[in-house]
């Protein structure tokens, strides 16, 4: 449904049985109605470029999503409550000008590409040097206010205390 100028969806959405991938970029939505929670299949979501200043928290019922996509948004920040997303293993926030901080994540996430966010400072780092997904990737790219923070140091010395001498 990309660039379709919807601005809410029917709560039928919920009783879609074998619903997947789920594509809503270019739309004006503010919310998803509570039943997409019901979407047990729904594996990926994408919502870019829809002018999100904050995630409808019926996202965290999908317990199902394994890739969120929210490339383009006015997100300033991503709730906690993407823990509640046990299965999450990507997260795409390219072109969120405006993101600021990325909590902790879930411990299921293994690839988390966050370009041009000028405005990220902070990213929480428990799911990139923890010992459950040494193949973890965190791609960054023109996040200059990032560059400009402690950052880099923060990831060396959490990299660090993760070595263990023999």
């Amino acid at each position: 449904m990309k660039n379709c100028n919807v601005s809410y969806l029917p709560s039928e959405i919920g009783s879609l049985i074998s619903l997947n991938r789920l594509f809503l970029d270019g739309n004006n939505l503010c919310t998803l109605p509570d039943s997409i929670g019901n979407l047990t299949r729904l594996l990926e979501l994408g919502m870019n470029n829809c002018n999100l200043s904050h995630l409808p928290c019926a996202i965290w019922k999908l317990n199902s999503l394994v890739s969120l996509y929210l490339i383009g948004n006015n997100l300033r920040t991503i709730p906690n409550d993407i823990c509640k997303l046990t299965y999450l293993r990507t997260l795409y926030l390219s072109g969120c000008a405006r993101l600021q901080s990325i909590p902790e994540l879930p411990k299921s996430i293994r690839i988390v590409t966050a370009i041009d966010c000028v405005s990220l400072e902070n990213i929480e780092l428990k799911w990139l040097v923890g010992v459950h997904h040494p193949g973890a990737i965190l791609r960054l790219k023109g996040c200059h206010k990032l560059a400009e923070s402690n950052f880099v140091n923060n990831v060396m010395k959490a990299a660090i205390q993760q070595v263990k001498v023999i």
